[in-house]
């Protein structure tokens, strides 16, 4: 994917301080992402990026992405990576089919893994806030948004060393076998929104592709 672009949300002082974080969480390079504003793949469930992303791939084909989305707050002057995943249409073109609500056009993502639904899924969960005053370090908080703990600039260089490896653990890898039609976190999702992009087409039905016809 040819997305490489320059963040215009934050200085550049600012992104080498976060480069040790995206390299210790090995994320690829950064990619600006559209928001469908319109159309049904505009009407995806806020705080279901990755349920919404699974569920158009499902319908439409293509992959889901997995990684964090670029927040610039520079009242707080601090910047946030947030666990987000948007689709990626057989076109290859990477769609956000979540956050149309919001003002913005677009937004800067870091991609991290791609993958196909049928087969795992994999999502990110931890939320990175890096503050400008390096010597205040970063906080990280769950996908609750809730206080996991704050660590100095210098864990993410030597954190492929480091013991502690469940502070950069964000993906739910799926076992051999798996079946997403089984998943608990999925059925909850699916009882409460059933077709939430109004879909009719039906790309798989978590099969193999022989046998979604």
């Amino acid at each position: 994917m040819n997305y490489e672009v320059k963040s215009d949300i934050f200085e550049k002082k600012h992104q080498r301080k976060i480069q040790k974080i995206i390299d210790a969480l090995q994320l690829k390079s950064l990619v600006k992402v559209k928001i469908r504003k319109t159309g049904k793949l505009s009407n995806g469930i806020i705080g279901h990026c990755h349920h919404n992303s699974i569920e158009v791939a499902s319908k439409l084909g293509g992959k889901v992405v997995t990684g964090y989305a670029v927040s610039r707050y520079n009242d707080l002057k601090s910047t946030s990576l947030i666990p987000h995943s948007v689709w990626l249409s057989p076109e290859n073109k990477l769609v956000d089919v979540t956050w149309s609500k919001l003002p913005e056009k677009d937004f800067d993502f870091y991609p991290c893994k791609i993958y196909n639904p049928r087969d795992e899924i994999l999502v990110t969960t931890n939320i990175y806030v890096i503050e400008d005053d390096i010597h205040k370090g970063i906080s990280i908080f769950d996908y609750k948004n809730e206080f996991k703990k704050n660590v100095p600039l210098n864990f993410f260089v030597n954190v492929k060393r480091s013991l502690d490896k469940n502070i950069i653990s964000n993906f739910g890898v799926a076992c051999e076998g798996y079946n997403i039609s089984n998943d608990p976190w999925w059925l909850k999702f699916k009882e409460k929104h059933p077709n939430p992009f109004n879909l009719k087409k039906s790309f798989v039905s978590y099969q193999t592709e022989s046998e979604a016809v």
